[in-house]
């Protein structure tokens, strides 16, 4: 039985490599796709009060729909948390926590240089156009920071420390990736052990106590600037990993128990959520070909737009919205507000995000 799921998982592996010759599985940027749209929508249909209080159905609906697209955040954690040990499935066991303790700066290092300098960069920029706001004609915020003041938090946001030090983002979508980075620090320590040809040596019901017991810090360490807390959401997509390496029934066992800790934790409707997210995920790794061009292509700027669509597309809703708007023109607003943040964002990715891509893969890196 145990060679069936062994030759199961393999032939799983072999289809999802079959993908492309870098291993990415071009559903799964279909699956972001559809998370960053989603949260850019929210943003736009909730950052501001353009939509607030409407009562055409037509704004009511962009709205809810808007309201829906918060849960991409969700999506996001469950395929970051699918991504790190896949990403690492091909490299050379190590042996113990030395191993892992050995190679942990440089996986942090990779993630890092994937990560660090779009975000740096939008930062700057989402602060440089705050500063430019309060030039434009009726201007009612109360923005105003000195050069000490902007190089602090500067500083913080790109240290991840606002979050912890109960400051407020200059990119308010800043959060999330604090908890990634979070993340990837608990991922490079634990990974080593779970990965299959370590698990050679462990008994299923230990790997299953180990998931049950890192899952559940959640509930002793409940901060919310601290990644314990959506730890099970990102388990989701690491068992998953995990169960299409390396098919076993005690996968599912562990998604029951973290989908019960999540709702335990963020209640039945967050849980919900997660429950879809990985059952979009499954069926992204049951169909890994899936990509038609078009979601590809935004699947590939995701993250430029993540990190650029509130510094952009809120800039376009809060100026268009200081004049009477009919309900038309709001949801023409908005949709102005979106086409030019993807705009923005397919530059963004260009100048900034793609090479930072391509040098966080120089050989010297890997090593």
């Amino acid at each position: 039985m145990d060679r069936e799921a062994r030759s199961a998982g393999q032939a799983v592996v072999r289809a999802l490599n079959a993908v492309s010759t870098s291993g990415r599985i071009h559903s799964l940027e279909v699956l972001r796709c559809v998370a960053a749209l989603a949260v850019a929508w929210f943003h736009i249909t909730h950052g501001g009060k353009l939509l607030a209080g409407a009562a055409s159905p037509l704004l009511q609906a962009a709205s809810a729909l808007g309201a829906i697209g918060f849960h991409g955040i969700t999506l996001f954690f469950v395929l970051t948390g699918f991504v790190i040990p896949w990403s690492i499935r091909n490299a050379p066991p190590v042996d113990g926590l030395l191993g892992s303790l050995r190679d942990l700066p440089s996986f942090l290092m990779r993630r890092l240089l994937r990560l660090q300098p779009p975000y740096a960069v939008a930062s700057v920029l989402a602060l440089g156009l705050n500063c430019l706001s309060t030039l434009a004609p009726g201007y009612q915020g109360s923005f105003s920071v000195t050069v000490p003041q902007a190089f602090t938090a500067l500083l913080s946001d790109n240290l991840y420390l606002t979050g912890l030090l109960g400051g407020s983002w200059i990119l308010v979508v800043a959060w999330t990736l604090a908890l990634e980075v979070q993340f990837y620090a608990v991922a490079g320590l634990i990974e080593p052990w779970a990965r299959p040809a370590q698990r050679e040596a462990l008994s299923p019901w230990l790997y299953a106590l180990g998931v049950a017991a890192v899952s559940a810090l959640a509930v002793l360490i409940p901060q919310n600037t601290l990644v314990f807390r959506v730890l099970p959401v990102f388990a989701l997509g690491w068992v998953t990993a995990h169960q299409a390496m390396r098919p076993r029934p005690l996968h599912w066992l562990a998604m029951a128990w973290l989908l019960l800790l999540l709702a335990r934790l963020a209640g039945i409707e967050q849980a919900l959520v997660a429950a879809v997210c990985v059952a979009l995920l499954h069926l992204a790794l049951a169909a890994p070909a899936f990509g038609p061009a078009p979601l590809l292509w935004f699947g590939g700027i995701s993250y430029s737009l993540f990190l650029t669509h509130v510094p952009i597309g809120g800039r376009v809703v809060n100026l268009l919205s200081r004049w009477p708007l009919s309900p038309l023109s709001q949801l023409l607003v908005c949709l102005l507000a979106l086409v030019l943040s993807v705009l923005v964002a397919w530059g963004f990715w260009a100048l900034i995000e793609r090479p930072s891509h391509r040098f966080s893969r120089r050989p010297q890196l890997q090593a």
